[in-house]
């Protein structure tokens, strides 16, 4: 934690987004309380239960998708105040409600990465909110932790429809990494559409990935 919000933290606790109890921004008992994300379609993105795509038949970069809540309620006031509220502390229970979803990759053979966010967005925190939350999970399943890609330009997601996305997303990722027989675990805040993903996706396997699993807090 940066000195300056552990000063503040220490002057004025958070108040718990779920039951105002003092100390963390969600404390464990509220972070038990998030609802389970549905299994999602890698192929629309639609709820498994939902989808009527032949996603099997499909070829996809991404094989495995994770989804650990839905973007409602207090999930969405703790990505809120963690990409504008400049409580980092959100990060480390982001990265604490998603593990339920991967303890099973603890000690396997991948590198966690994160999609990054657009560049002024950056600049205006201070940090990217992804690389946070993709390193507290890293911390916490023993894996190493790599920035793999690059994101050109500004682009912004929010408001577009999935056509739109994914013609904006098009060449907006790049990485100069050799990934050769690389097995990683791709970390994001918010799901939408699966744009982002699978873009950063086709950037890694064309690198050399071998297996990329998407993980990602919520999906909206």
């Amino acid at each position: 934690m940066p000195l300056i919000e552990y000063i503040i933290s220490t002057i004025a606790p958070h108040l718990c987004l779920g039951c105002q109890k003092e100390g963390r921004i969600l404390c464990s008992d509220c972070l038990l309380q998030l609802p389970v994300g549905p299994i999602y379609c890698p192929h629309c993105g639609v709820s498994l239960r939902d989808c009527s795509c032949n996603s099997s038949a499909t070829q996809l970069d991404i094989k495995e998708f994770r989804v650990a809540t839905v973007y409602y309620g207090v999930a969405k006031e703790l990505v809120h105040v963690l990409k504008f509220g400049r409580a980092r502390q959100a990060a480390e229970c982001i990265g604490e409600a998603m593990l339920p979803m991967l303890g099973d990759l603890s000690g396997a053979s991948l590198v966690v990465s994160y999609i990054p966010t657009a560049t002024n967005r950056v600049r205006q925190r201070g940090y990217d909110q992804s690389a946070l939350i993709a390193r507290h999970v890293a911390r916490q399943l023993g894996l190493p932790f790599r920035p793999l890609l690059c994101r050109r330009g500004r682009q912004r997601q929010l408001g577009k429809n999935r056509s739109q996305r994914a013609t904006q997303l098009a060449s907006v990722f790049w990485t100069n990494k050799n990934l050769t027989n690389t097995e990683i675990l791709l970390i994001d805040d918010v799901i939408t559409t699966g744009s982002s993903m699978h873009a950063a996706g086709r950037i890694l396997t064309q690198a050399g990935a071998s297996r990329i699993i998407t993980a990602a807090f919520a999906h909206a």
